[in-house]
């Protein structure tokens, strides 16, 4: 049985995703299928090192709910390409956004799909993806509302970031202490950022100065 209810999608996101199936979901009274579309091929899934986090998650998670099934869509081998980089030749996969469209407006979509937070407008604007808002305890979440923001568009959050990759900026203090400029405490601007690194001798950077 093939299933759109976004109740246990949401479930299957925060479980399968984060690789942390170890609740328990309502009960069922017959068994679903959950279509989990990978934005990989199943060569380029397997193999590695890390070995097969998703399907393992996937697998713990049947086990503790044995009336739902999660069928993982991998994508054809057929969109691995060779692209140069910088010289050297580089296997990618060339699954673009316009293939995701595609894919989700077709007869089959899937339940559920991984997509970059810069496309999230554009499949905003096509009306793609469901407003997990309108799930009943969708706002209790306990997910950092700034990571949260990220996903929302236009008041609709249409996606759960399952990872989130913060920016550090590093400074050198035998730098500052020779110029005898006070380490910077973490309330810099922007503009005293460019003062302090043109003090300093940094090469200027185009989209700050």
């Amino acid at each position: 049985m093939r299933i759109k209810r976004m109740h246990w999608i949401i479930i299957i996101i925060l479980l399968v995703i984060t690789t942390s199936a170890c609740n328990k979901t309502k009960e069922l009274s017959e068994p679903i299928e959950i279509h989990f579309q990978s934005t990989s091929t199943k060569s380029m899934s397997s193999g590695g090192p890390m070995g097969d986090p998703i399907n393992d998650a996937i697998a713990n998670y049947h086990k503790l709910n044995p009336l739902i099934t999660i069928i993982l869509d991998y994508l054809p081998e057929s969109l691995m390409k060779q692209i140069d980089v910088n010289g050297e030749p580089m296997t990618s996969i060339m699954f673009t956004f316009e293939d995701m469209v595609k894919l989700l407006e077709s007869n089959a979509p899937p339940d559920i799909i991984s997509i970059s937070p810069g496309d999230l407008p554009l499949a905003e604007s096509k009306d793609l993806l469901y407003n997990l808002l309108q799930i009943s305890g969708a706002k209790k979440m306990d997910i950092n509302k700034q990571i949260l923001d990220l996903a929302t568009i236009n008041g609709k959050l249409l996606t759960l970031p399952y990872a989130a990759n913060p920016n550090a900026i590093f400074f050198n203090k035998n730098i500052f202490d020779e110029a005898h400029i006070p380490y910077p405490q973490g309330d810099w601007t922007w503009e005293e950022f460019r003062d302090v690194s043109k003090k300093l001798g940094a090469t200027p950077i185009p989209m700050l100065t």
